[in-house]
């Protein structure tokens, strides 16, 4: 039986419903329409015609986003929502096909993730003692070339030919939208690759490079990879020009190039940053980058905010308060056990606060900004006090609280 015959059975969306409100999946706003659509059973009609081995799927809709932290946008791409729930049901399975993938491969697989990757690293022996070689892959989802990827989907998938032959056609169609400013729409001709934003694109993005992690697996060479973002740990400085060498050539092959602005070599005892986690002397701290982000996040806000008080004639009071609570829900959010924080990200692996330190110094900073609209001496008028009465709340007690109940429950 083909794994698509489980696209128009209740049964399936069932499971896989259940699996998406128990993880950190959608809010709750995707998690109804997603019910719903399984309640009304609007999968039918394109799981049946899928099965018979007559349904194309539309093309889908390319468009930008910005890149978080940054003024630079990312090229993602959108099927009609329909299509869109059918390939989510469909990600959810090809997780049959995760024996393919070697235990180097972090991204996008069940009970692995980004923390698991930072985890093994600091386990292995002696790693203050070795070089890091750290690469970034360019544009990895949407330059993966077509024809290059449906090969690498016949080699993993080839026990179910009917699966096989729709994911292929998936890939090898190169043809999206764009929808102008009048709302009309227009088809173009590309290289869609792996089709960053749509949901089977993280099984493409595994696959396509489960080679290479093949390749440093069977070496014995600590080597981890999260999509395009691969970190390797070398014995020798020698071995950094081997292993950078091996990968360079392996990705030319597969159509990929290298951003060169990203790669990194870091000596023995230097400080390295991975995956928005920066390592150093047995320390796990925030990388310096996600700590610029959030910064720079902080200041857009308030100036924002600033904005606002100015308009509508509001006490700083109105304001710092939703300020304060504006990155509480970032950082905390309470209410949503099964939401992205930082505080479930970031405080299960620090070992120390520092960077926790200087997001606390910048938020007040600016929270006592929205007094004067400027940053000066005065703002210091504005007690600690004040700012903990209007809500704000420290990371670093957040982070010691947290840790001092973790310890708690382990001796109890």
């Amino acid at each position: 039986m083909s794994l698509l015959e489980k696209l128009d059975s209740k049964k399936n969306w069932d499971a896989f419903y259940k699996f998406k409100s128990e993880t950190a999946a959608p809010g709750k706003g995707k998690l109804k329409s997603l019910k719903a659509f399984i309640d009304k059973k609007e999968y039918h009609n394109i799981a049946k015609k899928i099965i018979d081995g007559e349904y194309r799927f539309s093309y889908p809709l390319k468009t930008t986003v910005n890149k978080k932290g940054t003024n630079k946008k990312r090229v993602i791409y959108r099927f009609q929502k329909k299509e869109s729930f059918i390939l989510k049901l469909l990600t959810f399975l090809l997780y049959k096909y995760d024996r393919e993938l070697s235990p180097n491969c972090y991204s996008f697989r069940r009970g692995l993730c980004a923390q698991s990757a930072i985890k093994d690293i600091v386990k292995i022996k002696n790693n203050d003692k070795k070089y890091v070689l750290k690469i970034d892959i360019h544009d990895y989802f949407n330059s993966v070339p077509a024809d290059k990827l449906s090969e690498e989907i016949a080699l993993v998938i080839d026990d179910d030919k009917p699966l096989c032959t729709l994911l292929q056609n998936l890939v090898t169609v190169n043809k999206s939208c764009l929808k102008s400013a009048d709302g009309k729409y227009t088809v173009i001709e590309e290289n869609r690759g792996a089709m960053a934003g749509v949901p089977i694109s993280a099984f493409f993005a595994n696959i396509y490079l489960s080679g290479l992690d093949r390749i440093f697996f069977e070496k014995g060479v600590p080597y981890f990879r999260y999509s395009d973002d691969i970190l390797v740990l070398c014995d020798k400085e020698e071995d950094v020009e081997e292993y950078k060498t091996l990968i360079f050539n392996y990705i030319a092959e597969r159509g990929l190039t290298i951003n060169n602005e990203k790669l990194r070599i870091y000596t023995p005892g230097e400080k390295w940053e991975f995956l928005g986690f920066s390592y150093q002397n047995g320390d796990i701290d925030i990388a310096a980058v996600s700590v610029e982000k959030i910064k720079a996040k902080i200041k857009r806000k308030a100036k924002a905010m600033l904005r606002r008080k100015k308009r509508k004639n509001e006490d700083f009071f109105t304001v710092a308060a939703d300020l304060a609570d504006c990155f509480n829900r970032k950082f905390y959010d309470d209410e949503n056990e099964d939401g992205f924080t930082w505080s479930r990200w970031y405080f299960p692996l620090l070992t120390t606060a520092e960077s926790l330190k200087k997001i606390d110094l910048y938020l007040e900073q600016y929270l006592r900004f929205l007094s004067t609209g400027r940053n000066t001496k005065k703002n210091f008028n504005v007690r600690y006090q004040e700012l903990k009465e209007l809500g704000f709340r420290s990371l670093v007690n957040e982070y010691y609280k947290r840790r001092w109940n973790k310890n708690q429950r382990r001796e109890s």
